[in-house]
């Protein structure tokens, strides 16, 4: 049986567990703040998920299971840093900047100098 590996930043509250219908509903495992004492260590976290999937059945299916929710959790992220960004750049246009591009999908305020005069 392999330890579970789930991804820790400092802003993940919880671990969403795939699911969604009547008989096995999205479960919800919160992780605790990093740093804190509400923290769940590696085992814990480990032996909680495995406690979670088995209730519900799914005990034979935990890798892939957490492995899914880490994806969904990573793409959760990167629409959230691309929204960021976005909104980052709209504001920036809005006050009346230039942009250009500066690389693949990367946008910088432009800065024109005088020539001459």
């Amino acid at each position: 049986m392999a330890t579970i590996s789930i991804q820790r930043p400092p802003s993940r509250l919880a671990l969403v567990l795939p699911g969604g219908t009547k008989e096995n509903p999205i479960t919800i495992i919160p992780l605790g703040r990093v740093g804190t004492r509400q923290e769940l260590c590696r085992s814990e976290l480990d032996e909680l998920v495995r406690a979670t999937l088995e209730k519900r059945g799914l005990g034979h299916m935990t890798e892939k299971i957490v492995e899914a929710a880490e994806k969904e959790y990573e793409k959760r992220r990167k629409t959230y840093e691309a929204s960021q960004y976005l909104r980052k750049l709209m504001k920036m246009k809005a006050e009346g900047a230039t942009l250009i591009s500066a690389g693949r999908q990367k946008w910088v305020p432009a800065s024109f100098r005088k020539i001459g005069g």
